[in-house]
C-alpha cells in the first residue's frame, strides 16, 4: 500500500480543482487524508470523496484563503507607529502597499548585509513572473502608508524577492529590504507590553522545522501577539490574491493562530523563539483562524539569507522622542537585557465530515 504522503501527492491536483476546496493536508495521526473547504455545500460534499486509494477524507471548513489588507482593527497600537530602528513586528510595506509586518532582520549570505524581511506582497506588491508591480530599489515605508505613512517615513529600499507565479506552483512569498542607514534596524521582534508599560524584545534564536501539534505564535502589526496550534506541515492549497483567479502553494505550514490583514511578513516562532515559517494568508471559518505560512528554510534558501544570532531577549522600557537622520520625530527605544518565556494556548481545527 502506498504512504499516505505518496497518495496526498498523487490526488491533491484533482481534489484541489473541485469547486470550493482551499487545500488538502494529512491528519498524520490518524492517517486520513484531509480536504479543506470554503463551505461544506450539497455540490461540495458531493464532489469530494470519503476515502481515496484506500485513506478516509475528512473535511474541514476553512473560508477563502486570501492576503486581505491592512485594514483590520489595532490592538497594538505601538505596532503601526514610526520606529527607529524598527523591530519585526510592526507596520511597514512597499510604497505602492496598505500595510504589512516587517517579520525580523536577517543578513544576506553573500555580502553580510542587514535586511528587512517580509513577504513579497509586502515588500514587491506581489511581483510575479507574469507581471512587474516593483523594481529595486523602491522605497519601503515604516509605518506603512496605511498607518500614516508618508515618503518621508521610507527606511528601506526593496532589495531582492521571489517572484510569484500565476501558472504554476508557489514555494515562498517573501522578499527583503535594505535599510537606507546603518542602525534602522534592530534584529530583536517587539513583544508584548509589560506591566508599567515597558515592551518586551523578542530575540530570534536561529531556524527549525516543525511538526503537527506544535505550539507557535506570532507578533503582527495588526493583532499582536497571537499562538496556536500547527494542524498541517505539507499544506498544498489556493490564495486569492488581488488577482483574478488564486495562486497555488505547495509545502505550506497550515495553523491555528488568529491573523488577520496587515499581520502579512510576520515571523511563525517556536516555543524556544526560534523561526519556523513566514506568515503569507489566512481564513476564517466559525470563530477558527486558519493562517498559511511558508517554512522558513524554504525562504532563507531562496533568498539567500540567515538569521543573526542576537543573543537574549531584552526590554524596552520606554520611548524617548529623538530626530532621526531625515529630521523627523521618532520613537525610540532604550535597552536593557533580560531573559523571556512564554507558555502558550492551543486551537484545534474543527473537522465537519
Amino acid at each position: 500500500m502506498a504512504t499516505i504522503l505518496d497518495v496526498k501527492h498523487a490526488v491533491e491536483r484533482a481534489l484541489l480543482g473541485i469547486s470550493g476546496v482551499t487545500g488538502v493536508g494529512i491528519n498524520w495521526p490518524d492517517q486520513t487524508l484531509r480536504v479543506y473547504v470554503e463551505a461544506l455545500t450539497p455540490e461540495v460534499d458531493a464532489a469530494v470523496p470519503y476515502a481515496m486509494s484506500g485513506y478516509d477524507i475528512e473535511v474541514i471548513v476553512t473560508g477563502v484563503f486570501t492576503t486581505r489588507g491592512g485594514d483590520a482593527l489595532l490592538p497594538d497600537p505601538h505596532r503601526r507607529t514610526r520606529w527607529r530602528p524598527a523591530f519585526g513586528g510592526v507596520s511597514a510595506g512597499h510604497v505602492g502597499v496598505t500595510a504589512g509586518t516587517i517579520g525580523g532582520v536577517v543578513i544576506d549570505v553573500d555580502t553580510g548585509n542587514v535586511m528587512a524581511l517580509s513577504n513579497n506582497h509586502v515588500f514587491a506588491n506581489a511581483t510575479s513572473l507574469q507581471a512587474s508591480r516593483a523594481a529595486a530599489g523602491d522605497s519601503i515605508l515604516q509605518p506603512a502608508w496605511f498607518d500614516a505613512g508618508t515618503p518621508l517615513d521610507g527606511i528601506a529600499t526593496l532589495e531582492r524577492w521571489v517572484p510569484l507565479d500565476h501558472d504554476g506552483d508557489n514555494l515562498v512569498d517573501c522578499a527583503i529590504a535594505r535599510p537606507l542607514a546603518d542602525g534602522f534596524l534592530n534584529p530583536h521582534v517587539v513583544g508584548d507590553v509589560e506591566p508599567g508599560g515597558a515592551i518586551r524584545g523578542i530575540a530570534v534564536r536561529g531556524v527549525a522545522p516543525v511538526s503537527g501539534g506544535e505550539v507557535v505564535h506570532k507578533y503582527g502589526r495588526t493583532t499582536g501577539h497571537t499562538s496556536g496550534a500547527v494542524v498541517d506541515v505539507d499544506f498544498t492549497t489556493r490564495i486569492q490574491y488581488d488577482t483574478p483567479s488564486p495562486l497555488v502553494f505547495v509545502d505550506q505550514i497550515l495553523a491555528c493562530i488568529q491573523v488577520e490583514g496587515g499581520d502579512s511578513g510576520s515571523l511563525l516562532l517556536d516555543e524556544q523563539n526560534r523561526a519556523v515559517g513566514l506568515v503569507i494568508a489566512s481564513a476564517k471559518s466559525d470563530g477558527v483562524y486558519y493562517t498559511i505560512a511558508n517554512k522558513i528554510r524554504n525562504v532563507t534558501a531562496m533568498l539567500g539569507v540567515e538569521f543573526p544570532d542576537v543573543g537574549e531577549d531584552v526590554l524596552i522600557p520606554g520611548f524617548d522622542v529623538i530626530q532621526d537622520p531625515v529630521g523627523v520625530a521618532t520613537k525610540t527605544p532604550s535597552v536593557a537585557w533580560v531573559v523571556a518565556g512564554a507558555l502558550l494556548g492551543a486551537v484545534v481545527c474543527r473537522v465537519v465530515r
